[in-house]
């Protein structure tokens, strides 16, 4: 398990170690170079009243996004570069530290996927790990220094749930003092989050979802049930430990999201920031029609960003994606496809939880008899539980029981890690083939329970709890650019695809995991071969596209060249800017005319143009100087 987190750490960091040497690109200049709240000299007090780009919350002219946190990290940087941002080396320090978070974040995804109960646990952490170290979508947060924000977000993103997965183990224990130091600790990398990116709070919703779905015996069925205040076809002691449901710290989490959020709120003034039509073109557009399939097409396009990103950009505004004014566009369909595979997904591992629930839990044995675990996770049962399994009439029914011995009053049975993990998490107490019975002879063993079919039912059980994790990683922080609750300032943004790529790494790390035990376990080597070549391909092209990508981010002119294909527009109008600054004029003059013959009503392509031709008249006579100066 350290060795995956190690090896996956130590190939984000080489990923993206030429991006080391790179410049201030894009927003960097913004966010950095002109924001005053950077400088050594500024009052620390002044970052934590001004948003992302250094104007003040309450201001009309404010973009809203409030990110204390990583402007105090630039500020720090700044320092370390002795205050002087306009040095060529100055840049250095601040993509050192942006590639060490990425590589601490993939670490920290890595060693969090290990943790979960799957029967293909430690294969799926290293693939996840890899392919989250390597993904094609992280290079505008990892080498663009705005996207910090989401890369230190998502550090405390998986603080928090290490946190909180902390929190429910000592919580079974009775620990009070252990699990309130937990619980704290996952709040307070949930606010840490949040105040470095907004959508960094959510990680308390997928916290109560992840007890959802692990830390309790009940099917989501029953969860829902409970929630409604309805009756639940669950048995009568299930039923009398139904407020576990409702544990005080769930409760917690929920209240803690809800005062987050107002206080957010109450520090913008309580209003939405309003951004432009080229920002997000769907938002202005007068017909609803429009909206709502343009934004529900939004997502689909994310998605296949993350599952092929053949094509990325530095921006997606303005025209990059049409908007679907018709029910007939093509586009259409692919909302319609991804939407029912969604629901049918979802659906099926839920019934999957229904139909698989275990008979007896670990929490109902727990009850009733003393089980001690020591370091090799040897577990001590004592005869009461073999007077509670005596008063059973029909043995064969439990398929999830364990096999127990009556010839004495304790035996010891080792289960390794994969069953344990299903233990820890109030799965059914299982036997593993390889028990090591030391106190008691096998003769007497039951031999009614089929324990293979328990094991598979409960590998099916723990598969569709990752996957359901899965999907809620990859939706539920994602839901703030959805414009579901508010209008945001862009249309796609690959920076915001870095918390739920998690989502999507565990979703595909997990299924190549699930391939390559399934070809293994029917010993056909040829689809394990295939299976194997494809997995090593993914993890090389996807490498080898972020390392190729890392050189767009380099300067501004390469960035800009970039996108020429996606977003003429944007992409030419700025490339004449960078080309105009250099004295490049009749460059400039040519990409300024390329971008108004793509949009003509982009106001300050035709200032920059007209100063452009003005500077162009003027080289060589000496009077350049002077109109510079006005």
């Amino acid at each position: 398990m350290l060795w995956a987190c190690v090896v996956s750490g130590a190939v984000a960091f080489f990923i993206y170690s030429n991006t080391l040497d790179f410049g201030f690109v894009y927003d960097d200049n913004r966010a950095i170079l002109s924001n005053d709240d950077v400088l050594p000299e500024t009052p620390l007090s002044e970052l934590w009243f001004h948003d992302f780009w250094g104007t003040p919350l309450r201001h009309s002219g404010s973009h809203g996004s409030y990110r204390p946190l990583t402007t105090l990290s630039f500020k720090l940087n700044a320092l370390w570069a002795g205050g002087d941002l306009r040095a060529v080396s100055s840049s250095k320090g601040f993509h050192v530290v942006n590639v060490i978070l990425h590589s601490a974040t993939t670490a920290a995804f890595t060693w969090w996927i290990g943790l979960l109960p799957s029967s293909h646990s430690r294969l799926t952490q290293w693939l996840s790990g890899l392919l989250f170290a390597v993904h094609p979508v992280h290079t505008e947060a990892v080498s663009g220094l705005v996207g910090r924000a989401d890369v230190g977000a998502a550090l405390f993103f998986l603080l928090a749930l290490l946190a909180y997965k902390a929190h429910l183990h000592h919580r079974d224990k009775r620990s009070r003092f252990v699990q309130m130091m937990y619980l704290v600790l996952c709040l307070l990398s949930a606010l840490c989050s949040m105040l470095t990116k907004e959508h960094g709070v959510t990680v308390l919703l997928v916290c109560v979802l992840y007890e959802m779905l692990f830390n309790t015996r009940h099917t989501p069925t029953e969860v829902l049930q409970h929630l409604l205040k309805r009756p639940c076809r669950c048995d009568q002691n299930d039923c009398q430990d139904s407020k576990k449901i409702q544990e005080w710290s769930s409760r917690c989490l929920i209240i803690s999201f809800c005062i987050f959020i107002c206080a957010r709120a109450c520090l913008a003034g309580g209003h939405f920031p309003r951004f432009s039509t080229a920002d997000n073109p769907a938002s202005r557009n007068e017909s609803l029609l429009t909206r709502t399939l343009t934004f529900l097409y939004l997502p689909v396009f994310n998605f296949l960003l993350l599952l092929c990103p053949t094509t990325l950009s530095f921006d997606w505004s303005m025209d990059a994606i049409p908007l679907i004014t018709s029910i007939i566009d093509r586009r259409n369909f692919s909302i319609l496809t991804f939407y029912c595979a969604f629901i049918v997904v979802v659906f099926r591992n839920i019934k999957c939880l229904n139909v698989n629930k275990p008979v007896i839990a670990f929490d109902t044995i727990v009850k009733r008899t003393t089980v001690d675990v020591n370091e090799n996770n040897d577990y001590q049962v004592n005869s009461e539980w073999l007077k509670a399994t005596n008063n059973l009439q029909d043995l064969s029914k439990f398929k999830d029981a364990q096999t127990y011995h009556s010839s004495t009053n304790q035996f010891h049975f080792k289960i390794y890690h994969r069953t344990c993990n299903l233990i820890k998490n109030n799965s059914t107490l299982l036997a593993h083939r390889r028990c090591n019975f030391n106190h008691c002879s096998c003769e007497t063993a039951v031999q009614k329970l089929d324990i293979p079919i328990a094991i598979k039912m409960s590998k099916k059980r723990n598969d569709s709890k990752v996957i359901l994790m899965a999907i809620v990683l990859l939706v539920v922080p994602f839901l703030p650019a959805t414009n579901l609750v508010a209008y945001v300032g862009f249309v796609v943004a690959e920076r915001v695809l870095y918390i739920p790529s998690m989502g999507h790494s565990l979703l595909v790390g997990h299924g190549l995991s699930r391939m390559i035990a399934w070809s293994v376990g029917r010993r056909i080597k040829w689809q394990q071969f295939l299976v194997i070549i494809f997995t090593a391909i993914l993890l090389v092209v996807f490498g080898s596209k972020t390392w190729l990508r890392n050189f767009d981010w380099c300067d501004e002119e390469s960035l800009y060249r970039s996108g020429l294909d996606v977003n003429p527009p944007k992409a030419y109008g700025n490339l004449g800017n960078i080309l105009s600054v250099q004295g490049r004029y009749t460059e400039a003059e040519m990409y300024y005319r390329r971008a108004l013959s793509f949009r003509p009503n982009m106001a300050d392509v035709h200032y920059n143009l007209t100063s452009s031709v003005i500077k162009k008249r003027y080289t060589g006579t000496g009077l350049l100087s002077s109109v510079d100066q006005d």
